[in-house]
């Protein structure tokens, strides 16, 4: 400790090194955590290979082991990240992109990034985020599509009111023989409930 003045720049750095040894502990226990439950499930260890992510915390390079069973191939690790195959973006630093790319240009985001975060990415990295980011919703809607719909409660009243109105409206189109045409709506219900001070 001394009396000189607090860099934040250099702070900031410092809190980096510390968010990313943390990671890595992180990553390293969770390895020795879940070897043991991979291999009662009848998964071999293949081999350790090394990815490079870009989290909302930073750019990470960590190392995570590869399991086999039959034709099955899992890693663990990237599973419990919530990383797909291949993606260099973390969900969350997609969802930060995609909301600062709706209030500014792309060039811009890159420029935030960087000065917020010390992320450095490219304006091609945002769009291709956004491209990542737009089949994800695209999936997600497909599955709401294809989705089992939950049944809805059907209720059997003692009176079902159906309400009816209509009018004839007069039209002046040369291609129809009518004058005019009927518009109408009706109204399915249970009835309403009286209570106090109601009409």
């Amino acid at each position: 400790m001394d009396l000189a003045v607090l860099d934040e720049r250099d702070f900031f750095t410092a809190l980096q090194e510390n968010n990313r040894q943390t990671f890595l502990k992180m990553i390293e226990k969770y390895e020795s955590y879940i070897a043991p439950i991979m291999r009662t499930q009848g998964f071999k260890r293949i081999n350790q290979k090394e990815r490079t992510v870009i989290f909302s915390f930073g750019e990470m390079t960590f190392s995570r082991s590869r399991w086999k069973k039959g034709d099955i191939i899992r890693i663990p690790v990237d599973e419990k990240l919530g990383l797909k195959p291949r993606a260099r973006f973390s969900q969350e630093l997609l969802y930060q992109l995609t909301t600062l790319s709706n209030f500014m240009p792309y060039r811009k985001v890159v420029s935030v990034m960087e000065l917020l975060k010390n992320i450095y990415i490219t304006k091609n990295s945002v769009q291709r985020a956004l491209e990542t980011a737009g089949g994800l919703l695209k999936e997600r809607d497909e599955y709401r599509v294809l989705a089992v719909p939950e049944e809805k409660k059907r209720i059997k009243p003692e009176i079902l009111y159906v309400e009816g109105d209509g009018v004839w409206v007069k039209q002046s189109h040369p291609k129809t023989e009518t004058k005019s045409v009927e518009l109408s709506h009706f109204v399915v219900h249970t009835g309403s409930k009286r209570g106090k001070g109601m009409f």
